[in-house]
């Protein structure tokens, strides 16, 4: 069935002057029971325009990182093509003075490697950028979920049916059945009651790119969110979707390099050789450009999962934060403004790097603590997963990862 209308608005996109940007800072709301779903099935799929803690819980603060910030003598080694990874990485570590961390092979071609001191990490870096088989070494960058401001309101999914008008429903034909959402963030509250019977297997990778569990359940609240959005029972854009839990982040909502590259190639392990119809979605970001995340998100596209990445909330051009590839879907972030259509939320980043706009101000969905756990919060990180869930629409109706991309982005 060929989709007419729009499902994400392009007219949204408005430049940084005059903006004045939204706080970084969290600050807690009383979540609430969940809403009951008052969703009706329909015929075409419209295209949208567009830590709670819990009471005895700190606040976390996430902020949108404004610079890179990188983990202490550790490094990210990007070997030639035709270099095996997993036969190299221990003689090069070796002969660097380091230990490998973790070996990657789908995602990126190369380690991570973990030096003792700072003047161990300069000659070791001199000597694995004078061998033949490495192409490049970068720092072991962290990331961070990101999220901003919160306050109470429920309209995400109202705007993702009908891109002209809000009538307090969802309409939906499509519950993205049969097609798997992996969400790299900071794990999935397991016994939250929004994803009963669809959550799938699960992971959590530590600071090193190692492999702590099998579960990945959340300690942060983030990644709960996300998911929530994406394929909640209620909060959800893909209700019939089947949830995995990919942790790479950690309670303070950050992660290295290593564990989202780890993640990440986790995830093409579980898609790519079984043909499984997969949706990564990363509601996380760096304060630049990071090479080697960049290159496996090309890669995960390339293993025909699609792939949604948040723009970042810095109000500045997108094209300048990681995660970005062609072929993945970079979703910026818009405000509820009470009417027929919406604004770009104030720290949303723009751009030509941003394909598509969605719910990214003041969304309701799960949260850790228990089982009916809510929270408001925003930030082009609530957008992405609204994307998320709609390819897996897409993806259900048409049996195949082919074009969703093209269908969401350049038809915007």
């Amino acid at each position: 069935m060929k989709l007419s209308a729009r499902l994400l608005s392009a007219t949204l996109l408005l430049g940084a002057s005059g903006v004045v940007r939204a706080s970084d800072d969290l600050v807690a709301v009383a979540d609430e029971a969940p809403q009951a779903d008052t969703h009706e099935p329909r015929k075409n799929l419209r295209r949208a325009q567009g830590f709670n803690p819990f009471d005895d819980a700190p606040q976390v603060t996430l902020p949108s990182p404004e610079t890179l910030e990188a983990v202490p003598n550790s490094y990210i080694v990007k070997l030639k093509p035709g270099a095996s990874a997993a036969s190299l990485a221990p003689g090069l570590a070796k002969k660097a003075g380091g230990a490998v961390g973790s070996t990657y092979a789908k995602a990126l071609n190369g380690f991570s490697i973990a030096l003792p001191s700072e003047q161990a990490s300069a000659k070791a870096k001199a000597v694995l950028a004078n061998d033949a088989d490495v192409e490049s070494i970068e720092p072991d960058y962290i990331a961070h979920a990101i999220m901003t401001e919160q306050s109470n309101a429920v309209w995400g999914l109202d705007r993702v049916d009908s891109p002209g008008q809000k009538d307090g429903m969802y309409k939906y034909d499509e519950t993205g059945a049969g097609v798997h959402i992996y969400v790299i963030d900071s794990g999935i509250n397991t016994s939250h009651g929004e994803f009963i019977g669809r959550l799938g297997n699960g992971i959590h990778f530590g600071r090193k790119g190692d492999v702590v569990d099998s579960i990945g359940e959340d300690d942060n609240g983030h990644g709960t969110h996300c998911a929530g959005t994406a394929a909640g029972t209620t909060y959800g854009v893909a209700k019939g979707a089947t949830l995995h839990s990919v942790k790479t982040l950690n309670r303070q909502g950050s992660g290295t390099t290593a564990a989202i590259l780890a993640g990440m190639e986790w995830v093409i392990d579980q898609c790519e050789p079984s043909n499984k119809l997969c949706v990564a979605s990363m509601s996380l970001g760096y304060g630049g450009r990071v090479g080697s995340v960049d290159t496996a998100a090309a890669n995960m596209v390339s293993a025909g999962i699609v792939v949604s990445i948040a723009a970042g909330n810095s109000n500045a051009n997108a094209c300048n934060y990681s995660p970005i590839t062609p072929g993945a879907l970079t979703v910026g972030s818009v405000n509820n403004s009470g009417g027929a259509t919406n604004s770009r939320s104030s720290f949303s980043n723009y751009g030509s790097c941003v394909d598509v706009f969605a719910p990214g101000g003041a969304v309701k969905s799960a949260w850790i603590g228990g089982s009916s756990r809510t929270n408001t919060i925003s930030g082009t990180s609530m957008a992405c997963p609204h994307v998320s869930g709609a390819a897996a629409l897409l993806i259900e109706r048409n049996g195949s990862t082919d074009g969703v991309h093209d269908a969401i982005a350049i038809t915007c």
